[in-house]
């Protein structure tokens, strides 16, 4: 009874909790200086199948990568509520990603442009992408708040997103308890 229980609690913890995923979008010809070689975006939703948007996420981190190296990271969202960039509140975010086709579609991680106007502090970027016949991602670089660079334009990808290790480690813990479940289940009948 006890195993059944905490397993019980440990499906409904992996249930409220969703999944991670990395979705790695790899440019075509590394841009700018400082070099930007990919795009990484961290995403959470609790839905886990379909077409996800914005409204459906609890995690968004979006990172400017050169191979190895952490260019530039923007934490956009943490439990559904949108951060502030460069210190200005009030930004919205786009997101779309696919189950069907496991392809990341439009996204903006600042679209309304609330890091311009010369409000925002330090440097910040503008990292959105967008489809057309092909798929492209777009990097402007802003220094307090005002344009320094278009230092990524037209630049098109190829993606790949994976699971974060934490959601397989979670959902094998989980399987291995009601194994375990089970198996003293049976030898108690028997």
């Amino acid at each position: 009874m006890r195993i059944q229980i905490v397993t019980a609690l440990f499906c409904g913890i992996a249930i409220s909790h969703g999944a991670d995923f990395t979705t790695t979008l790899t440019l075509d010809t590394p841009v700018g200086s400082p070099q930007v070689t990919a795009v990484e975006v961290d995403w959470t939703s609790n839905t886990t199948s379909g077409i996800i948007s914005e409204v459906n996420l609890t995690d968004l981190t979006f990172r400017l990568m050169d191979g190895s190296t952490t260019v530039y990271e923007d934490v956009a969202m943490i439990n559904s509520v949108v951060q502030s960039i460069g210190g200005v509140a009030g930004r919205s975010v786009d997101f779309n990603f696919d189950f069907g086709t496991n392809l990341i579609g439009a996204f903006d991680n600042d679209a309304s442009t609330v890091q311009g106007g010369g409000t925002a502090t330090g440097t910040t970027y503008n990292i959105y992408a967008f489809e057309t016949t092909d798929y492209f991602v777009n990097i402007r670089r802003f220094f307090d708040g005002n344009p320094t660079a278009d230092i990524n334009d037209n630049n098109t990808v190829t993606q790949n997103t994976v699971p974060e290790p934490g959601f397989w480690a979670l959902f094998t813990g989980v399987a291995a308890l009601g194994l375990a479940g089970v198996r003293r289940r049976f030898e108690r009948t028997a």
